[in-house]
């Protein structure tokens, strides 16, 4: 981390572990960013954002077992607005992306995205 600049502290949160480490990798290559917490559902994400020492959520909207993602945003973002929540999932209907957007995530990354795509769609 360069001198004076802020962590920015980030929570991955997708069932499969394979996903959570490549994007706990990618997410660490960053200048002042560091994954503090991973996590497999939605309700557990919830409960670890509870903690705090969040800033950056970067999630799948489907993690089962449990609530749907689109719900699991809408909770953090009532309840910890300042708490930027990046969607990283395969679903690319218009009406996952619109809801996700209006529940309160700040950008939507599709799983098949290539990198160059990745810069327009957050």
């Amino acid at each position: 981390m360069k001198a004076g600049l802020l962590m920015y502290r980030v929570l991955v949160a997708d069932n499969y572990p394979i996903i959570r480490m490549a994007v706990k990798n990618l997410v660490e290559q960053l200048d002042n960013f560091k994954v503090i917490a991973e996590e497999t559902t939605g309700i557990d994400a919830s409960l670890r954002v509870e903690q705090g020492d969040i800033d950056i959520i970067i999630m799948d909207l489907a993690m089962p077992p449990g609530e749907n993602g689109l719900i699991t945003i809408k909770r953090i973002h009532e309840h910890f607005p300042n708490t930027k929540i990046i969607i990283f999932s395969s679903r690319s209907e218009p009406q996952y992306i619109n809801q996700a957007i209006y529940n309160g995530a700040n950008g939507y990354i599709f799983k098949g995205s290539t990198s160059s795509s990745v810069d327009t769609q957050i």
